[in-house]
């Protein structure tokens, strides 16, 4: 039910050494350029009718689309373009907001967010 002793030794080690806090400053500021640079190329190419969050923590942004359009399908076609999302749908244990998606904006360059969204943007103005 824990992390192992030698593990738990090497990740002392390293925040004697290192300077987390500095790090976690520096991650903070990436982080917020790319959820910046998401959130503004989703108002530009995402069609009327799709709505979606302007998060002031974390690493996602929750999107949802017109009732009766279900992300499932999207996450198809969007997949066919190596594009991907995490449907909303699974987030909910009582079933429903299948027209819902969760994005991640944390773990990609600038040129492939909007090149991401760009895409998402068209296929979904063919479900819109």
């Amino acid at each position: 039910m824990q992390c192992n002793t030698l593990a738990q030794m090497e990740i002392a080690k390293y925040l004697e050494l290192y300077d987390i806090d500095k790090h976690i400053a520096k991650i903070r500021e990436v982080y917020r350029h790319r959820r910046d640079l998401t959130i503004r190329t989703m108002e530009e190419e995402f069609p009327e009718g799709v709505n979606f969050t302007r998060p002031q923590g974390g690493l996602f942004a929750w999107v949802e689309l017109p009732v009766g359009v279900n992300a499932r399908e999207v996450l198809v076609e969007s997949l066919k373009k190596k594009v991907a999302f995490v449907p909303g749908g699974s987030f909910f244990a009582n079933g429903g907001k299948e027209n819902t998606f969760r994005i991640n904006f944390s773990n990609m360059s600038e040129e492939k967010i909007i090149e991401g969204i760009r895409l998402l943007g068209g296929i979904l103005r063919q479900f819109v």
